[in-house]
């Protein structure tokens, strides 16, 4: 949605050609006007806000009329758009749906670590996000409580960025894998700046913190560490299995991945944390 100050002063004829809107939405005698017909559609690059006082019925994704739930931006957005998510606790589901979008908490425009720990988005039930879209990026959030078979947290495929997040406090159902974050076969998912701590997997599920089922999978400048399985709290599930090893699917530097004193992972930078 394109938003213009529309000066005293210019003709009539300026404001029109222009497309502002500027009109109430009724005359003196309650007739609809018909330009608000169109609030709705919306263009590439388009900026949606969302606050958790807004509205899905009444709001348009302005930032005097705000969405109050993620999905609705997500619904109604084109690619290339930006979802700015204000500070606040968002209990839903999201999925991207193949758009090329990205939703960011405050953070995104002045980053203040306060906008990812109070930014939230929990789980009702399943799977915390649903990231793809070839671009697409999620930046600025807290992702917790999810539970689903892969990618409880985020499940991610394509080309996608998760850029300075918490994922935290999620957890697969029976043997499932990537209860953090779940890296799809052919995807190119890239990491940064992002804590993934205290994930939980049940049964004999793998990857409790990160699951890269092929493709490849970049950390830079992150932390995994305290992921584990149900039973196993002495085990270290962190990325993939047991083993700690990475595989051909990571690249990771400039990171701190929690294994035993003797091992690093391979990589400019890195650090292990005991």
């Amino acid at each position: 949605m394109a938003y213009f100050w529309v000066n005293q002063g210019q003709t009539y004829q300026v404001e029109l050609d222009g497309g502002y809107l500027w009109a109430p939405k009724r005359t003196a005698k309650g007739h609809k006007r018909h330009h608000w017909d169109t609030m709705s559609q919306l263009n590439e690059g388009d900026i949606l806000y969302v606050q958790p006082d807004g509205s899905d019925f009444t709001g348009n994704g302005s930032t005097n009329y705000p969405y109050k739930t993620i999905q609705k931006g997500i619904n109604v957005a084109a690619d290339s758009s930006l979802i700015l998510v204000a500070t606040g606790s968002y209990n839903e589901s999201i999925d991207y749906s193949g758009k090329f979008l990205t939703v960011a908490s405050y953070y995104y425009i002045d980053p203040v670590s306060f906008h990812i720990s109070g930014t939230t988005i929990s789980a009702v039930s399943g799977r915390v996000v649903k990231l793809d879209g070839t671009g697409s990026q999620l930046a600025g959030f807290t992702i917790t409580s999810g539970n689903a078979s892969a990618g409880s947290g985020i499940h991610a495929s394509d080309s996608v960025n998760i850029a300075n997040c918490i994922v935290t406090g999620n957890s697969t159902s029976s043997e499932g894998s990537g209860a953090g974050v779940y890296c799809a076969a052919s995807s190119e998912v890239t990491i940064s700046n992002t804590t993934i701590s205290s994930n939980s997997l049940s049964g004999g599920g793998v990857g409790a913190g990160i699951y890269a089922d092929g493709g490849t999978s970049t950390l830079v400048n992150s932390i995994v560490y305290y992921n584990r399985r149900e039973g196993d709290y002495g085990g270290n599930y962190n990325l993939n299995g047991y083993t700690m090893e990475i595989l051909d699917e990571y690249s990771v530097s400039y990171s701190d991945i929690e294994g035993d004193e003797n091992w690093i992972p391979e990589g400019e930078g890195n650090i292990s944390m005991a």
